[in-house]
């Protein structure tokens, strides 16, 4: 993982006599809004076992990123992505236990649920493909969405630091507005990557969490 501390000296430069803390809380800003908007952070989370009787499930997010969306949801691998509903669609459905066939997203947390209820028979995994975005307490990125759109998440750090920072001495609207457009085309750029077809991931149309 590439931390947000080694993006520091880059994003100084323009930002005089600015904190290292409000930097690195810019540079986490920017990273979180470059990968909600580009879906560029995905990965295959962390298997969960299916519990019988139980048929709400933690995201699983890595520490330091949350659940932004889910591209799909495999049980046992068996895909479920046919048959994601709405919640108050899966809540609407009878109630029934056995193996899972549909799931929805919780609008109220990172948690899923799964439609059968498993019984006891019901043994397995669920797995889960999802993009993430950075908490704003992360410390890191992976590094190789840190190498590749660098440049973007500086940027935006920079025009967040520039634009809301009246009175202070790196205070720079015209600036912020130059950085601004640089960490758009960024953002532009890595949606490019995803969909417009160099990237087969998202099959679907995936689900935002609440």
């Amino acid at each position: 993982m590439a931390r947000f501390e080694d993006m520091l000296t880059d994003t100084r430069a323009g930002l005089p006599a600015a904190p290292d803390i409000l930097i690195l809380g810019a540079l986490r800003r920017a990273a979180a809004e470059l990968c909600r908007q580009s879906h560029v952070w995905q990965e295959r989370l962390d298997d969960q076992p299916v519990i019988s009787g139980i048929d709400e499930y933690d995201s699983g997010a890595p520490s330091g990123a949350r659940v932004e969306r889910i591209v799909w949801v495999k049980y046992n691998g068996r895909l479920l992505d046919d048959q994601q509903l709405r919640e108050r669609e899966l809540l609407a459905q009878t109630a029934s236990v056995g193996a899972p066939r549909a799931y929805s997203v919780s609008t109220s947390a990172q948690r899923f649920n799964v439609w059968p209820t498993p019984g006891v028979a019901d043994t397995g995994v669920l797995s889960v493909y999802a993009t993430l975005v950075p908490l704003p307490t992360a410390s890191s990125l992976p590094d190789d969405i840190a190498a590749e759109y660098r440049p973007g998440i500086v940027a935006l750090a920079k025009a967040d630091m520039m634009v809301l920072s009246p009175g202070m001495p790196w205070h720079n609207p015209q600036e912020a507005a130059i950085q601004k457009d640089i960490g758009d085309g960024w953002i532009v750029r890595a949606k490019r990557k995803q969909f417009g077809g160099a990237h087969t991931q998202l099959r679907v149309a995936p689900q935002r969490f609440g």
